[in-house]
Order: structure tokens, then sequence, then C-alpha cells
């Protein structure tokens, strides 16, 4: 169930009047927790963000997710990448004085992994936003009158699952 939920969810939002912009923020957000390690205050930070201001949160979970997996898939090369930054000898007067400074220490930049997502989450940050709002755009100008015609589309809004989706989620959102 959560599965064909999701998927609805998917589509309302690209079929939505949700802005591009709206949807590529979220994306952003998303993405960022996902590359940050859980016990982070970047991860938390980037939570209270997205909940604050109330972000479009299935953008937000699909990008975690891809985020996660991310993570996950590259975590030896973000290990290196993390180990590299840190044993830069340009870059030694500058992690000293971040460690020393009163506030730094909590984001923990010492470790690999953490400086490692967090830099790429900043990396991809801006790439990410300007990519999902094209996609968006192009979906909404040249896939989104296809699909809602389409015989699939009709077929699958005719189930009896899809119907009482309707009936129970509709009146609550």
């Amino acid at each position: 169930m959560f599965t064909v939920k999701f998927f609805f969810n998917l589509v309302r939002l690209l079929n939505s009047e949700t802005s591009a912009n709206s949807i590529a923020a979220a994306f952003v957000l998303g993405l960022s927790m996902g590359l940050v390690p859980f016990l982070t205050v970047q991860f938390a930070l980037m939570l209270v963000v997205t909940l604050f201001f109330r972000v479009n949160l299935t953008s937000a979970f699909i990008a975690f997710g891809i985020g996660k997996l991310l993570a996950a898939a590259l975590a030896p090369q973000m290990d290196a990448a993390g180990s590299a930054l840190l044993d830069a000898s340009s870059l030694q007067g500058f992690w000293t004085a971040v460690c020393n400074a009163p506030v730094m220490p909590v984001l923990r930049l010492n470790h690999t992994l953490v400086l490692a997502g967090t830099a790429a989450a900043a990396a991809l940050a801006i790439p990410a936003f300007v990519a999902v709002r094209i996609l968006v755009a192009l979906y909404r100008v040249h896939v989104q009158n296809w699909v809602n015609k389409s015989r699939i589309a009709a077929f699958l809004r005719s189930l009896w699952i899809y119907q009482l989706y309707q009936r129970v989620v509709s009146p609550l959102a």
C-alpha cells in the first residue's frame, strides 16, 4: 500500500499547482539530509528547515531516499574524499581554525564521512535544484497532458484501489 500511495503522491505532486522552485528546494533539502549521517547537527538543521518551512514532503522523501542510496553506494569514495580534505596540507590552518572555533566542533567536521557528506551536499545543492526545476517544467509542458489522457492512466483511475484511495485520502488533503 505504501508503494501505491507513494506513486500517487508523486503523480499528484507533479500535476499539482506547486511551483517547480518549491519542489526543487524540497528535493535539495532531502538530498542533503540523505548525504549526511543521521546523528549530526547538519542533519538536524536540515530536518528543522524542512519541517519549519513546510516544503513539499513527497519531494523531500524521494530525495532523502536517493541521497541515502548514494551515500551508501559511495561510502568508500566519500571516506577517501573526506580524508583527503582533512589531510590536505594547504587546508591545515583552516581545519585548525575550524576545530578551535567555539561552535564548530559540534558539527563534527573532523570525521571523514561527515565532512564528505556535508561537502557533497553543498556541492550538489545548486546543480540538483536547477536540474529538478528543469525536469518538473519539462514534465509539465511535454508529458503531463499525455499521461493524463493515456489509457494506462484511465485504467489506473478505474481500479477499485485508486477509487478507495481517493475516498480515504482526498477528504484529508
